[in-house]
Formats: structure tokens, C-alpha cells, sequence
């Protein structure tokens, strides 16, 4: 996933939203899988922009996408600057809604109890399936094997499923 974070020119919000349509199109067709679009918080008026890939390879299909430079030349005079591009790795993309809805983040608590109750069922899952393996092994051993396949079924299968399942009530 990559973070685009962007402060918009003041009046400029209606113009600099419709060309993130456009951008949205673009990546769509050269390897996104989705953009979410996270709109200023009230005082601010820089956006957000989150962009996930399948792979490094998808990413960098993007980021050498034809007319991709021309698009981001087109939006300079509705910003105040140039995006600020950064790669994200696990928990922080894990609420960024899949469908590139302008959605604000989700309430704390929601966020803490959607990622508390996925955590103790794969874990309890998880520890029970794979108790016959482990058993031989330390406590230490143990969580250096579970929690490599925990962050990974979290971070790639069970939180953007829960976060598209869940989003009527996690961004309301």
C-alpha cells in the first residue's frame, strides 16, 4: 500500500476531488486494487490517499503508468504542494476502506474492537490447530513461528475481508 497525502488549495476541494476520479480510473486499469480517499479533517485541507497493489510489481506498474505523470502535472494548481508519497506496511492500511469512498477513518474503539475480536479468534484458532506441532517447542519458539502467520492472515486476508464486510457500521 502507499500513503499519498496532498493539501488542496482553498475553493479548490470540488476540482481536486474530480480529478481524483480520473486518477482513480487510471490506476485502476495499471495493477490498483482499490484507492481509498480519506478527505480533510475539518481545519486541515490535506487529503489522503490510499492506493493498495497486489504485489511490488503491481506498485511499480503504477508508478510508470503512461499518462500517470500527466495527471499528477494537471492537479498542481489545485494544490498546495506536491504529494507526499510514502509505503505502508500492515496495521495502518488495515481500515482504509477497499472501494475509494471519501469515508473519514473509523472511530477508535471500532477499529480496537474489530482488530481485538479478529485477533483472539485466529489466535485461539490457530494456537489449537497447530498444538500438536508446537507443543514440543518453548513458549518463545512458539510465538516466533504463530505470529509471523497471524500478522500475515491479519495484514493480507482477514481485515481488508472484516474492513469490507463491517464498513456500513465502522464508518457511520
Amino acid at each position: 500500500m502507499v500513503l499519498v497525502t496532498r493539501p488542496v488549495r482553498a475553493g479548490r476541494a470540488r476540482e481536486f476531488e474530480a480529478w481524483l476520479e480520473q486518477i482513480r480510473s487510471l490506476a485502476a486499469r495499471h495493477g490498483s486494487q482499490g484507492m481509498a480517499v480519506i478527505p480533510p479533517l475539518p481545519g486541515s485541507t490535506e487529503y489522503a490517499i490510499i492506493y493498495r497493489f497486489a504485489d511490488a510489481e503491481a506498485q511499480r506498474a503504477w508508478r510508470s503508468a503512461p499518462g500517470r505523470a500527466t495527471l499528477l502535472a494537471a492537479s498542481a494548481d489545485l494544490a498546495e504542494a506536491a504529494p507526499a508519497e510514502r509505503e505502508l506496511t500492515g496495521l495502518e492500511g488495515w481500515f482504509a476502506p477497499g472501494d475509494g469512498a471519501l469515508v473519514r477513518p473509523p472511530a477508535r474503539w471500532k477499529s480496537w474492537l474489530v482488530t481485538l475480536i479478529a485477533l483472539y479468534v485466529l489466535l485461539v484458532t490457530i494456537t489449537a490447530l497447530a498444538e500438536p506441532l508446537l507443543a514440543p517447542l518453548s513458549i518463545p519458539v512458539r510465538f516466533a513461528v504463530l505470529l509471523p502467520v497471524l500478522t500475515a492472515l491479519m495484514t493480507w486476508s482477514v481485515m481488508p475481508r472484516l474492513s469490507r464486510l463491517l464498513a456500513r457500521w465502522l464508518y457511520s
